[in-house]
């Protein structure tokens, strides 16, 4: 699930999103949400507890009855 951006892909156009929580494909009415290029960071903070934040793009596919639990 996890994909680098690939170094042709212009992302100038598009909003990133973080989350410290994976990200999954939802549905919102007749639109699919579908998290791409999720990339995972990890820092440590003051405590020395490692904290995992995904970034990502949100692309809105339309819904056509796709199986959104299959993310081929």
């Amino acid at each position: 699930m996890l994909k680098p951006i690939p170094a042709n892909l212009q992302t100038d156009f598009l909003t990133e999103t973080r989350s410290d929580a994976l990200p999954t494909i939802t549905r919102d009415g007749d639109t699919v949400l579908y998290p791409a290029f999720i990339r995972a960071e990890e820092s440590t903070d003051e405590g020395g507890n490692v904290h995992t934040e995904y970034r990502f793009f949100i692309v809105p596919v339309p819904y056509t009855g796709q199986n959104i639990d299959d993310e081929e």
